[in-house]
C-alpha cells in the first residue's frame, strides 16, 4: 500500500482576488463554486488519522483564498491532529490576514509554510490584475514576517520580463527576513499561456506523490487540474487510499508526461 506525501484538499472556491496567471477566474465564469462538507471533511481526516504512514505535508487549498474559508483554523487545526508532524502548506494573496488570523495563526504549533503571492511592486499593477489594495497587503505581509520570519515567501509568478528581477530586488528590501521567489508560471496544463514553453514530456510527472480532492470529493489529476476534468476517483465513494493506489492514478504517473494528455501538454517540471 502506497501513503501520499502531500494531501491538498479544496476546502472551498471562493476567493477575493482575479490574477491572470490563475485559472480560478475561469470556473467562476463556468459556475463551479462551492465548499467541502463538514462530512466529506470528517471522513478525510478519519483515513487520514488512521495511515500508519502520514503525509509529510498537508495543503488546505487550490486555487482559491484560504482565508476566504471562516473554518480555515478549524481545518488547520484537525490536519495537525490527524498527522501531527505533518507541515502545513499555505498559499494566500495576504488581503485577508487581519490582526486577529494572524494571532490565530500564531497559535498552530508546528511545520508551518507561507506563500505570499504578491506579484507586484506598485499599487497599480497590483490592483490593475489582482483587484486588492496593494497597502493593505503589503503591511499584512510586513506584520506576518514580523511573526513567522523565513517561514514567509513572498513571491512573484514570472512573466520571463525585467520586472521579475526588478520585484527580487524590491521585496528583498520591503520584507528583510522572509525568503524572495520568483516562481515559474504554469501552464495549467496547457489552459493557460505562458512564456515557458519547454513541456519537459521525457520525465514522470513531480506530482505523483500528492494527491489534491476537490470540495466536491472528487480527486483531480493533480493541482492543475483545477476542474477535476481528469479526476481519477471520488473520495465520497471511495477511500482516499483506493483512489492514490488505483489504476487510474498509476496510468498517469507510471509512465513520462508525453504518453499521456494532458500530462504532454502540462509545463510543470
Amino acid at each position: 500500500m502506497n501513503y501520499p506525501d502531500t494531501v491538498q484538499i479544496e476546502t472551498t472556491t471562493a476567493c477575493n482576488a482575479h490574477c491572470g496567471f490563475c485559472p480560478h477566474s475561469d470556473l467562476v465564469e463556468a459556475g463551479r463554486k462551492g465548499r467541502m462538507s463538514e462530512e466529506l471533511l470528517d471522513k478525510i481526516f478519519a483515513e487520514i488519522t488512521s495511515w500508519p504512514v502520514k503525509p509529510r505535508s498537508i495543503c488546505p487549498f487550490l486555487t482559491n483564498e484560504p482565508f476566504a474559508d471562516p473554518r480555515i483554523f478549524e481545518i488547520i487545526g484537525r490536519c495537525k491532529q490527524a498527522a501531527p508532524d505533518c507541515e502545513i502548506t499555505i498559499f494566500t494573496n495576504a488581503s485577508l490576514l487581519t490582526p486577529a488570523r494572524l494571532n490565530q495563526l500564531s497559535l498552530i504549533y508546528g511545520p508551518i509554510n507561507i506563500f505570499c503571492s504578491l506579484h507586484h511592486r506598485d499599487a497599480a499593477s497590483y490592483r490593475a490584475e489582482l483587484g486588492l489594495d496593494f497597502d493593505t497587503t503589503v503591511r499584512n505581509i510586513k506584520n506576518l514576517v514580523r511573526g513567522f520570519g523565513q517561514k514567509v515567501t513572498v513571491l512573484r509568478v514570472s512573466d520571463g520580463t525585467p520586472n521579475d528581477g526588478a520585484f527580487d530586488e524590491w521585496a528583498r528590501n520591503e520584507f528583510p527576513g522572509a525568503n524572495i521567489m520568483v516562481a515559474a508560471r504554469w501552464n495549467w496544463k496547457g489552459d493557460r499561456a505562458t512564456y515557458e514553453t519547454n513541456l519537459h514530456s521525457d520525465i514522470k510527472c513531480p506530482r505523483g506523490g500528492s494527491i489534491t480532492i476537490l470540495h466536491d470529493g472528487r480527486v483531480s489529476l493533480c493541482c492543475l487540474d483545477q476542474a477535476g476534468q481528469y479526476a481519477l476517483g471520488d473520495v465520497t465513494k471511495q477511500t482516499v487510499l483506493e483512489v492514490f493506489n488505483g489504476a487510474a492514478h498509476e496510468r498517469f504517473y507510471g509512465r513520462a508526461k508525453s504518453e499521456s494528455t494532458p500530462c504532454k501538454t502540462c509545463n510543470m517540471r
